[in-house]
């Protein structure tokens, strides 16, 4: 199961906050909550708006193999901002303040962000520990792999498109690390062994990568009630070990060099 945050402790830090829309301005705050982004720049806005327009992104195993392919979205109606803003659990959502596109119907592109503008980013993380950045990939769909534009954007780092191993490498990058994006085989390279089983940790099960996220069942042994935070199948997600299929995979725990 998904963990939800309180809706009520979200609407209260958001009016805390002061936001505007429009007229953002880039901060840099070490708690930061909910995180309001305008074409990757982290702001806040002054007030909220009156409606907003959900933009969400169709999950399907968009295999990109052989070439980069576009992502499908569907688009909902203007409703009251508050109302929407309350209904939101962790992770990142496209929203905007005006109905671009009419009601239910379904746009494809490649890069969303850089070809409608006035579409922004809300995020909602716990905190911004190695987790809480993960976090922010939690409802981006599951792409394999995400792929880098021409212009040199990659499609995990703008929050479009994840798999399983740039899930794990998207978080130690916004700690500040140079990791390249690679698979579940290189993935290992920038990591070493460990007997240790502690949120965070990366469980590496051969063809798929998933991070601990809550270590529920019995204390410091993997088993089936613990939380993995993974990109596995349709979209970036938290989930229990025995509801996926990995369950009687063979592992090897890893953590960052």
């Amino acid at each position: 199961m998904m963990i939800l945050a309180s809706r009520n402790c979200f609407y209260w830090i958001i009016c805390i906050l002061s936001f505007n829309i429009f007229n953002c301005i880039a901060q840099n705050s070490t708690d930061e909550r909910v995180h309001f982004l305008n074409q990757g720049e982290l702001s806040f806005f002054k007030s909220l708006p009156d409606s907003i327009c959900l933009i969400q992104p169709v999950y399907e195993n968009n295999d990109q193999l052989r070439k980069i392919q576009p992502l499908k979205y569907t688009i909902s109606e203007l409703r009251p901002a508050s109302s929407f803003i309350d209904s939101l659990s962790l992770g990142c959502y496209l929203i905007t303040t005006e109905q671009l596109f009419p009601a239910n119907s379904e746009i494809i592109c490649y890069n969303i962000l850089e070809e409608y503008h006035s579409i922004q980013q809300i995020i909602i993380t716990k905190n911004t520990s190695y987790l809480g950045f993960l976090e922010e990939l939690l409802n981006i769909p599951f792409v394999l792999p995400p792929r880098r534009f021409k212009n040199g954007d990659h499609q995990t780092d703008l929050r479009l498109a994840v798999d399983c191993a740039e899930l794990a490498i998207y978080g130690r990058r916004r700690q500040g690390y140079k990791i390249p994006y690679c698979g579940p085989k290189r993935i290992a390279e920038y990591m070493h062994k460990t007997e240790l089983l502690f949120p965070g940790v990366v469980i590496h099960f051969g063809h798929q990568v998933s991070v601990l996220y809550e270590d529920r069942g019995e204390i410091g042994i993997l088993d089936s009630e613990d939380l993995l935070i993974h990109a596995y199948k349709d979209k970036a997600e938290i989930i229990r070990l025995k509801d996926t299929d990995l369950k009687q995979q063979k592992y090897t725990l890893l953590e960052w060099k």
